[in-house]
């Protein structure tokens, strides 16, 4: 039972802050867009948590592909790659929203 108790604290910690972060920043973009009618944050949300949870359901299939084909430096390769193209995807909107004029922006 303290395990339980464990493993339900850390879903605690970690899974509540994500959804509440993740809604807040749906909400935002929702927000944000001129060319929003009514109130579509619902949907959004859902298909960003939906696409989120995606993740988690191959992860144990992937990791056991690339560590079998490339080893657990492979695996780190791999994770490293994906940040770096996550980032990279993520500059242009970074420069969009970065302070113009002076500051400590990326534009």
């Amino acid at each position: 039972t303290l395990l339980a108790l464990f493993a339900s604290g850390f879903g605690f910690v970690l899974a509540g802050p994500e959804t509440s972060l993740c809604g807040a920043a749906v909400s935002d973009l929702v927000a944000a867009h001129p060319d929003t009618q009514g109130d579509v944050s619902a949907t959004a949300f859902s298909l960003v948590n939906g696409i989120g949870a995606f993740g988690p359901l191959v992860q144990g299939s992937v990791a056991v592909i690339v560590v079998g084909a490339w080893g657990w430096g492979g695996l780190f390769w791999v994770l490293a790659g994906l940040c770096i193209l996550s980032a990279a995807m993520l500059l242009p909107v970074a420069r969009e929203e970065a302070p113009r004029g002076g500051g400590a922006g990326l534009g």
